[in-house]
């Protein structure tokens, strides 16, 4: 049976000699998801307070352990999942996940690793199993592209919820180890980098910001087709003064979307601050009133599914009788960052004061610096006109909007800005994380020690 109830601490408890001339024992023990809970029994000996005690343990770690060899992967994962839905941490790092993380865990999990593993036992799961799981997966087609299979990439992503969830069974000894961490991930072939250049960036800067739009920013050239679509304004025009701030800050585009009017200040010297301290999400809804709809936005009792860790603030909204106790017509809220590093104010110099003015000068409803015909703008609008300033500037077929965030980090470290200071810019806390983003910087210094080994060799 597995020792999940074990006490906190020594694992012993202690006991005391009461005023009375009685005993009492206790102990502190913990469930599997680290909640703990004082014990004790008092008694004329000392032996039999322990005694009584430890058949106090013994019931409470039976009403709250199943055996291990009972339990299949499927029961497991549903757990594991309905903690990290209730919690938002993971057990064993007690880091905070964002919500989009952990519906990503739960898409995954429920479409790529649960038909394959759901029946077989926890403890029996080993590396020809997960092997052909990753197998199966690759070769399984697309739902939304008939015919086109889903290839590596989705292969390693269910690899990593696998081998997540199973840190998680091994830290709570349910399995002796994590086998899923012995498995090689499926090669993938390497995505081109996306992220430009400052020189090529201060190109669509110049051209975002232009006081008069460009003859390349309409769908045709100016003078050319007729009526209404041939002058139509492309995307990457439309949506400029949002497009320009992800470069010029470096932020994640929730960060840009969920960034509120009263949150841009400006101090006594004239200095503007973005308050970059909420996100925009898009949660998905979920039956409320017990007969499984199939349609969960129309249950008549939908819920918005929300981590019950996390703080949300309600951001439009006309329809009542929803969880966050406000009238709401979509499924859109502001979240707090998941770490304290999010929450930031960050200088709006000359260049990203133009874009946030740009802005300012829209008309909002829901007091949001961008919105988009009286409503948030999403995050799928953002990719489309980032899509279309790829093409408009020739930035890559795979140029998404989070390859601004590559791209202002390799050009903070190009200037030569010390890496604290990079981290609190754009609100990251690990170094491992952000060394990451570092593309140019590393070839900068690979080139640095190439030419030491020249000058070595002409020597």
């Amino acid at each position: 049976m597995s020792q999940i109830g074990r006490p906190a601490g020594s694992g012993k408890g202690s006991t005391i000699k009461l005023a009375n001339g009685r005993f009492r024992a206790q102990r502190t023990v913990s469930d599997e998801w680290g909640t703990t809970k004082r014990l004790e029994a008092v008694a004329a000996t000392k032996t039999k307070a322990q005694n009584a005690l430890d058949a106090k343990v013994q019931a409470w770690r039976s009403s709250h352990v199943k055996p291990a060899r009972r339990r299949t992967f499927g029961s497991w994962a549903e757990e594991w999942m309905s903690a990290l839905e209730t919690r938002g941490t993971r057990t064993k790092t007690k880091k905070p996940l964002a919500l989009s993380t952990v519906r990503a865990y739960r898409s995954t999990m429920s479409n790529h690793v649960l038909p394959h593993l759901e029946k077989a036992a926890l403890s029996a799961i080993d590396v020809p199993m997960i092997e052909r799981m990753l197998a199966a997966v690759a070769q399984s087609t697309s739902k939304s592209k008939p015919g086109t299979p889903l290839g590596p990439d989705t292969a390693r992503k269910a690899l990593a919820v696998l081998q997540s969830c199973l840190a998680d069974a091994e830290h709570l000894r349910l399995v002796p180890e994590n086998v899923a961490k012995q498995v090689r991930p499926p090669e993938t072939p390497r995505r081109a980098e996306t992220w430009a250049t400052p020189d090529r960036m201060r190109d669509v800067l110049d051209q975002l910001l232009a006081a008069e739009p460009p003859p390349h920013a309409f769908s045709a050239p100016v003078g050319e087709g007729r009526g209404r679509r041939g002058s139509r304004v492309r995307p990457w025009w439309q949506y400029r003064s949002v497009l320009a701030a992800l470069i010029l800050t470096g932020a994640r585009p929730g960060e840009l979307l969920g960034l509120r009017r009263k949150l841009v200040e400006v101090d006594e010297d004239g200095e503007m601050y973005l308050g970059l301290s909420w996100q925009l999400e898009e949660p998905d809804w979920a039956c409320g009133c017990g007969e499984a709809c199939v349609a969960a936005a129309n249950c008549p009792k939908r819920e918005m599914e929300l981590l019950a860790s996390s703080k949300y603030d309600r951001i439009i909204g006309t329809r009542a009788d929803d969880n966050l106790g406000l009238e709401i017509s979509t499924a859109r809220v502001l979240s707090r960052p998941k770490s304290d590093a999010g929450n930031r104010d960050f200088h709006a110099y000359p260049e990203l004061r133009h874009a946030i003015e740009l802005a300012l000068a829209e008309p909002a409803r829901w007091g949001l610096v961008w919105e988009n015909r009286g409503q948030p703008m999403t995050e799928a609008t953002l990719r489309r006109a980032w899509k279309d300033l790829a093409v408009a500037f020739d930035l890559g077929a795979g140029s998404k909007p989070y390859d601004a965030r590559h791209s202002f980090i390799d050009h903070l470290h190009l200037s030569g800005v010390p890496i604290e200071i990079a981290m609190a810019m754009v609100g990251q806390t690990s170094q491992q994380v952000h060394r990451g983003y570092r593309t140019a910087q590393k070839r900068a210094a690979t080139r640095a020690g190439t030419a030491l080994l020249s000058k070595g060799a002409r020597r």
